[in-house]
């Protein structure tokens, strides 16, 4: 292995905090995803999770009243781009589930 290559492996080891000789024990049988990749992958999940659960609540605690109003409600600006913000890092984290990477997001969100 050349020091090249040997850096490119410790870099990644490094990343997903296992030793260069476990990344290359869990990946030298295919390209299939490593463990140590697929449970980062997971707790990435269940982060989002939990980001789009606390949104969720936030959401439904907006005031309810159905009036028609000049502005949208206080605090949706806010909560809508955190609710982006956690879609983006979604689609960072499943990028790597398809060929053609993410799907188009909407963009006529009020």
């Amino acid at each position: 292995m050349s020091e090249d290559e040997y850096a490119r492996v410790a870099d990644k080891a490094a990343a997903l905090a296992v030793s260069v000789p476990r990344l290359l024990v869990e990946s030298a049988s295919n390209d299939a995803p490593t463990a140590t990749e697929r449970r980062a992958f997971y707790a990435e999940l269940l982060a989002v999770r939990r980001q789009l659960a606390g949104l969720s609540g936030q959401l439904s605690e907006l005031p309810e009243d159905t009036a028609p109003r000049d502005a949208p409600p206080t605090g949706l600006a806010d909560i809508v781009g955190r609710l982006s913000a956690t879609l983006d890092r979604l689609d960072a984290a499943t990028a790597h589930l398809s060929a053609s990477g993410p799907a188009p997001r909407r963009t006529d969100a009020p």
